[in-house]
């Protein structure tokens, strides 16, 4: 993808988009692709939760 080379692998693609092709022998590196992502979605509920309670406690 252009984006994907225009900012050196940053950003990335759409190569794997709603975990497309990821299954439960998929690695990256020495980490479970599948392990990495739920890792990173946690912060993303968290962060979302922040956000929502921070809107909650200014009304």
């Amino acid at each position: 993808m252009i984006l994907a080379a225009a900012f050196g692998g940053l950003i990335g693609g759409l190569k794997h988009a709603g975990m497309a092709g990821i299954g439960p022998d998929s690695v990256q590196g020495t980490v479970p692709t599948v392990l990495f992502a739920t890792f990173q979605l946690t912060f993303a509920i968290i962060t979302a939760a922040l956000i929502s309670g921070a809107i909650a406690d200014r009304s």
